[in-house]
């Protein structure tokens, strides 16, 4: 955020990883066919196929295969026999490749590693969050400075992104984001400053909201809230 954000470093970002890669396989496994509270198109056998997926993608474009724009197709079964090796191997190049390294990706981001270790462990956070949304209990609740970091990467990567490309709708907009648990708050211009729509909430409240997993206009505490009525599927 804006007002120093605490850092989401690499070490962090490779034990987030691998931490819950390893417990959204585990909680999958125990119900596969169980359907999600957060995403209820899927079960948790989908969820799993889709991450294997991610992982297979990211471990193809970093060995110097093809750079693919679309996920590999992964069957719920070959996703069950195969994550612990795909998540394994993924957990090793990423820890081992110099941030610096270049790599493309399909963001206005720097062609550089340090991008798909982020991604990667923001991917695999929100989405065990996602597979343990399955059951009644509600689901361990995301690090507040993993999902700090989330929320940053949500607006500097995939809405600058959607902007970029003219996916997202530009307008004349500001979007004040508040995250109380760590004291912080940035503006986005989206892209052009105008009147000014507050949203405030803890990091992970803010990071579930904004990727559709919470109601975003829950959060709404200022300015014109058509804003958030209609916030773009990114």
């Amino acid at each position: 955020m804006d007002d120093a954000a605490p850092a989401f470093g690499l070490d962090r970002q490779i034990d987030t990883l691998s931490r819950d890669g390893a417990r959204l396989a585990a909680t999958v496994r125990r119900d596969p066919a169980a359907r999600l509270r957060s995403c209820p198109d899927w079960t948790g056998a989908d969820l799993l196929a889709h991450v294997c997926a991610f992982a297979r993608w990211v471990n193809d474009l970093l060995s110097g295969g093809s750079a693919a724009r679309e996920l590999p197709a992964v069957t719920t079964a070959d996703a069950d026999a195969t994550w612990d090796d795909d998540l394994a191997r993924l957990v090793g190049v990423l820890r081992t490749t110099p941030p610096d390294a270049p790599a493309p990706n399909w963001a206005v981001s720097p062609d550089t590693v340090a991008f798909w270790q982020r991604r990667a462990a923001h991917e695999l956070a929100v989405h065990r969050w996602d597979a343990e949304t399955a059951g009644d209990a509600d689901p361990t609740p995301i690090d507040a400075d993993v999902a700090a970091d989330g929320v940053d990467e949500f607006f500097d990567v995939f809405v600058a992104t959607g902007l970029a490309a003219g996916m997202v709708p530009s307008t004349a907009a500001t979007l004040a984001v508040e995250l109380t648990d760590r004291g912080a708050r940035r503006s986005v211009d989206l892209p052009e400053a105008g009147p000014v729509t507050t949203i405030r909430g803890t990091a992970e409240d803010v990071l579930l909201a904004v990727w559709g997993r919470r109601p975003l206009l829950s959060l709404h505490t200022g300015g014109d809230p058509t804003l958030l009525q209609h916030w773009p599927t990114i």
